[in-house]
């Protein structure tokens, strides 16, 4: 494993949809794609810090995700990831239908 953490060191804290929070030191954190193996660059999509309490984290983001660098919590940092990708909505719903009408015809003015 990178960033000198030894196998058997890293420990899941959250998920949400395909993206998991992995436990890498005593206020650091990873963000990984589950989507890849683990072995695969992709895996990783952001290093976290926190600070103490781990409210306020600085986030650098691996991959161009377009999200700000820093979070009020971890929880923040992955819940606004994952609705960036609509991790969080349920793929089983169906769409809800539009209703169509013909447009109205207003009188014709003379």
């Amino acid at each position: 494993m990178g960033h000198g953490v030894r196998r058997g060191e890293c420990k899941m804290e959250a998920r949400i949809g395909r993206y998991a929070v992995v436990k890498v030191g005593p206020s650091n954190w990873l963000i990984h794609d589950t989507l890849y193996e683990a072995r695969d660059a992709r895996r990783l999509v952001a290093y976290i810090e926190g600070s103490v309490g781990y409210d306020d984290v600085d986030v650098t983001w691996v991959r161009p995700v377009g999200l700000p660098t820093h979070h009020a919590s971890i929880d923040h940092a992955l819940g606004q990831l994952a609705a960036r990708d609509g991790a969080s909505r349920p793929s089983h719903t169906r769409p809800v239908p539009i209703p169509s009408h013909p447009p109205i015809q207003l009188p014709a003015t003379a």
